[in-house]
């Protein structure tokens, strides 16, 4: 094999290689593009005002669905699972004493927020409060 021809058997290699590198770069970006977009959580737009939640029941649901539904929130399960605590609310966390209180048309609710079935007419509360006051 004389000079030229090596010379022309490296070039052919290098464009070869260059064509399967071209090649993969392609079918790598073509992956890239058929992935499904990543569905971004929609972000909660929580009604607080000075440390307190009020909105409206929505029939057939829990005071603790529509909680979750309009503000970010953290809960406690109790062992035997019937009764959720709420501890958090748009990032604010009720510490011992403090803890999160529903009242459900102005009166105090003495339910689990997970039980408490509302209807259109109820006007639900969330405030933090204090044990002992």
């Amino acid at each position: 094999m004389n000079k030229t021809q090596k010379i022309i058997s490296i070039v052919l290699g290098i464009l070869a290689l260059a064509s399967v590198i071209a090649t993969t770069i392609i079918i790598i970006n073509n992956k890239k593009s058929e992935e499904p977009p990543v569905e971004e959580e929609p972000t909660l737009d929580c009604p607080m005002v000075d440390g307190t939640v009020t909105y409206s029941g929505e029939s057939g649901k829990t005071a603790l669905e529509i909680l979750a539904s309009i503000c970010e929130i953290e809960t406690k399960t109790s062992a035997d699972g019937n009764t959720i605590t709420v501890i958090a609310i748009d990032n604010i966390t009720a510490s011992t004493p403090d803890y999160w209180a529903l009242y459900i048309n102005d009166a105090y609710a003495f339910y689990s927020p997970n039980n408490l079935q509302t209807t259109e007419t109820d006007r639900l509360k969330w405030q933090l409060e204090s044990l002992g006051n």
